[in-house]
């Protein structure tokens, strides 16, 4: 993964434990993501250039409040199996709320260098 960002989704899932009672939580996604890059087909000296690549998002922690506390959820845990399969069902989703941001980013950054 090459230039790096960062995304955190909050969700709430309901859930049932092993007594059979269903409770709801809320869980702190954070993905890791790469906006990939364009294929460059020739170098500026002529030589061959480089296929380039898709966006790619992968799953960096998960978090779920407990005591008012956030906490890590351990990599074996069913929460963070879920958080996973939701990135495996949903990556346009959340590729489309990258491309959001980096907009949103950019026209911050204008606005910015515009009011100096």
């Amino acid at each position: 993964m090459a230039r790096k960002g960062y995304i955190l989704a909050t969700h709430e899932i309901e859930h049932t434990d092993t007594g059979g009672i269903i409770s709801s939580t809320d869980l702190r996604i954070h993905y890791l993501y790469s906006p990939g890059s364009p294929d460059v087909p020739y170098l500026r000296n002529g030589d061959p250039g480089y296929p380039g690549w898709g966006p790619e998002i992968e799953l960096d922690f998960v978090e779920h409040e407990a005591g008012g506390k956030w906490e890590r959820v351990p990599v074996d845990d069913g929460l963070w199996l879920w958080a996973d399969s939701y990135l495996e069902k949903h990556s346009e989703d959340v590729d489309s709320d990258v491309a959001d941001a980096a907009i949103i980013d950019a026209e911050y950054a204008a606005e910015m260098r515009a009011d100096r």
